[in-house]
């Protein structure tokens, strides 16, 4: 009975990864990797049920080993899921793929297990079958399968905190630098998931290695976190179907929320009502409150036209007279200050200019140094030696 309910669990969990990763490029704010790190959990809950709890691995024998490399995606996956959520300007970049490293490492300690011969493999799968626990004993690779696991979930650990290590660096609660709905119907119930994912997964292991080194099996523990496990997917699952399913494709998204919109969209008709021609002071300083707008490095001038109710002239006039600034030099002085901000509060301790330029709007290095020259007369490294010797 509880291993039919938690199948029917996990394959609702499965149906929503793979309809999130379907859908989720379409949003206004990005989920790949989010969707990527749901669905790899998903593919490995239920193979493991399906294989080891109704014992399909006996009559599917080359599966052993093949799905439980995969958990060693999870954790990078979900990083990178904070990394490019907290970062409108996130672009995949050759390195990330440092962060895959264990999942080769673990497949490559499954390479003995890969090349028995079938019938060996049906073997090891009836053992495993036989016996509680089964798998710790007769799957191992090049390691001990117990002490890859180790890794595997001290890799849960360290990345669980390097995520929320991002979020307060970039002060993602206190600060508007995200849409509420980002924040809302994805960053905190995923936080919360993978929280309460990573409590049952970690207290589980410590059952498996005290029955491991001492063949004590501890049954309440399991039972907790058995228990856990459920309310963790069962929270998510009906979170997602009353409130995050209707997120997946927002009815009015505009190009300068959503840089990639096709450029060749026909436009709407831009005429105006008189009252939305006259330039409005209060949408320019929605500006200055809501670092979404000129955080965002592809933002054109043209795309303010819907969200500020005034044409591209109409707000340069409106900027030179209040600033006696260019709109572009207006809001490029928007990202000098958001980014001495973050020196000021010592992000050039932990992270390279490059990476201000980046969260500070700007795509290139060199335009960072002429803006940041231009507002303060000091380069940036000239401005974090002033305010560390202060």
């Amino acid at each position: 009975m509880f291993k039919v309910l938690f199948l029917i669990l996990f394959i609702l969990f499965l149906l929503i990864a793979v309809l999130v990763v379907s859908n989720g490029d379409k949003k206004d704010f990005p989920i790949r990797f989010f969707s990527y790190s749901l669905l790899s959990i998903s593919i490995f809950l239920v193979s493991q049920i399906v294989l080891f709890d109704f014992g399909y691995i006996q009559d599917s024998p080359f599966f052993l080993r093949a799905i439980s490399p995969i958990m060693f995606l999870t954790a990078p996956l979900f990083y990178l899921g904070v990394l490019q959520l907290t970062n409108s300007h996130f672009s995949f970049q050759k390195k990330y793929w440092l962060h895959s490293l264990p999942f080769f490492l673990a497949v490559l300690d499954s390479l003995p297990v890969y090349v028995l011969p079938l019938e060996e493999k049906r073997k090891i799968a009836e053992l495993m079958l036989s016996e509680r626990l089964g798998w710790m004993f007769h799957a191992d690779g090049f390691l001990p399968i117990i002490w890859v696991d180790a890794v595997r979930y001290g890799l849960m650990v360290i990345y669980y905190f390097l995520a929320w290590r991002l979020i307060f660096v970039n002060d993602v609660f206190t600060k508007k630098v995200l849409k509420i709905e980002a924040i809302n119907f994805w960053l905190k119930p995923t936080l919360l998931f993978f929280a309460g994912f990573h409590l049952a997964s970690i207290s589980q292991y410590s059952v498996y290695l005290t029955y491991y080194f001492s063949g004590v099996y501890l049954s309440p523990v399991t039972t907790f976190n058995f228990i856990v496990l459920f309310l963790t997917l069962f929270s998510f699952i009906l979170y997602f179907f009353n409130g995050v399913s209707i997120k997946i494709q927002p009815k009015n998204t505009s190009s300068f929320l959503n840089p990639n919109r096709e450029q060749n969209e026909v436009k709407k008709d831009k005429v105006l009502p008189e009252a939305q021609k006259k330039p409005q002071k209060p949408s320019i300083e929605k500006i200055l409150q809501n670092q979404i707008f000129f955080l965002n490095p592809n933002l054109r001038i043209a795309d303010l036209e819907d969200e500020l109710g005034m044409n591209p002239k109409q707000l340069s006039d409106e900027i030179f007279k209040e600033f006696g600034k260019s709109t572009k030099e207006f809001i490029n002085s928007l990202r000098i200050e958001f980014s001495k901000s973050k020196i000021e509060e010592g992000y050039l301790d932990d992270f390279t200019i490059d990476a201000l330029a980046e969260i500070s709007g700007f795509n290139s290095r060199i335009t960072f140094y002429r803006a940041f020259k231009k507002e303060t007369s000091m380069t940036p490294s000239e401005y974090w030696d002033l305010v560390r010797s202060n």
